[in-house]
């Protein structure tokens, strides 16, 4: 087991890393560090459309990444069990035999090339009805079956991994999806006028700076603004503005 220095080192990482503050190679590779996995990765699925969102990978062949995203992530056994499991960890063995690992095309034709077969995973909670995110250290095959020192140290920092994909998720959705808070709003029937307004304060921009710039009166902008609050029960700003956050 790790040194705890060395695990709260990584958990500090891997926070920089989910609030935008540094690049995520840099939890990933202290990750394959303490556990000696030959590669770490993180990624988001839309399990509901079966689709790939966003991912990142740090001691992997970075031009196999267009090869996986086109060909082998809608084939990834993994993510089917992304899609069905409601369990916190995740490895090869809790939906696959070493015989079906030796037959299925992603482990033969995609992992097996780059020396890797198997891996172990925290999965993130549901996000957005719709999301789920990973963070996985991958190793070889040289020995076989589950590597259960590996089980045990993603399962003691299980809470942390998902608390950083949730912020990380919570923080570049916009970014991934730009109407991502526009569809959302919409649910709440606000209109455009007031969308847009909302989209401002989650910003933090002001009322009367937020007027100017859009060509309305104040009295127009205040009376959007308390309609917004009024649609998303919110008696104040800062209570406006954290339910956006959280939205």
């Amino acid at each position: 087991m790790s040194d705890i220095r060395d695990v709260v080192e990584l958990i500090d990482r891997l926070y920089c890393a989910a609030y935008g503050e540094c690049q995520w190679s840099d939890p990933l590779n202290r990750l394959c560090d303490l556990t000696g996995a030959r590669a770490a990765t993180l990624e988001y699925h839309d399990v509901m459309a079966g689709a790939h969102l966003y991912s990142e990978t740090t001691r992997l062949d970075q031009s196999l990444m267009p090869v996986y995203v086109d060909d082998f992530a809608h084939r990834n056994p993994r993510v089917a069990h992304l899609k069905t499991t409601r369990e916190r960890i995740a490895f090869d063995h809790c939906f696959m035999s070493e015989g079906e690992m030796d037959r299925d095309p992603f482990y033969a034709d995609f992992l097996k090339p780059q020396g890797l077969r198997y891996f172990v995973s925290v999965d993130s909670s549901l996000f957005d009805q719709r999301v789920k995110g990973a963070i996985a250290i991958q190793f070889g095959g040289a020995v076989r079956g589950a590597n259960h020192s590996g089980i045990e140290f993603m399962t003691l920092l299980a809470s942390q991994f998902d608390r950083a994909l949730g912020v990380f998720w919570r923080n570049h959705a916009l970014e991934l999806d730009p109407d991502h808070l526009d569809k959302q709003l919409a649910t709440f029937s606000l209109t455009p006028a007031e969308r847009r307004l909302a989209r401002a304060v989650a910003a933090g921009e002001r009322l009367p700076v937020y007027a100017r710039r859009t060509g309305i009166s104040v009295n127009t902008a205040y009376t959007h603004y308390a309609r917004v609050k009024d649609k998303l029960d919110c008696s104040n700003r800062n209570e406006l503005v954290s339910r956006l956050i959280r939205i």
